[in-house]
């Protein structure tokens, strides 16, 4: 029998917002961003296996900002309002305390400690885009020392 946190994490995620950016901003007409947006959406959006998916109040920010600075605030908020729709956007302040001490040991933004809290606070995979900050060691100490279920999505390899 599967106890509550083991079905949490087959049916619950956390997103960063360089996944969800990254989903907002492929053009479905270029065929390898196209098949990178179907992956994006297989891993996470369109399938059974997430039915909650979790991101902290800062990531909401920094979606409407970057989208602001494109397209102005009215459309950043419509887009990013209505996007966010079926997302859990949380403010806890027990994640202050994670957030920080993540921060403390990994050179990373402050939003991506506090998406890695949430994982760990929730026990969630916790879904970052590969990026240069996110080095192997990096990504160790998340997993090992934080015991955050870190996963890692790769874009696809450019021509």
């Amino acid at each position: 029998m599967k106890n509550n946190s083991e079905d949490a994490q087959i049916k619950a995620a956390t997103l960063d917002t360089g996944v969800l950016i990254e989903y907002l901003s492929l053009d479905k007409e270029k065929p390898k961003e196209n098949m990178f947006l179907k992956h994006l959406e297989e891993i996470l959006l369109e399938t059974d296996k997430y039915r909650i998916l979790y991101i902290p109040s800062i990531v909401k920010s920094e979606l409407l900002y970057i989208t602001c600075r494109l397209k102005g605030w009215e459309e950043a908020k419509t887009t990013i309002d209505d996007f966010l729709t079926n997302f859990v956007i949380l403010r806890v302040p027990d994640l202050d305390g994670i957030a920080a001490r993540i921060k403390c040991k990994v050179p990373i933004a402050l939003a991506d400690c506090y998406t890695l809290a949430i994982g760990k606070f929730l026990s969630t995979p916790t879904y970052f885009i590969n990026e240069i900050e996110l080095s192997k060691k990096v990504q160790k100490i998340i997993s090992e020392e934080f015991m955050i279920d870190l996963r890692i999505i790769e874009r696809p390899a450019t021509d």
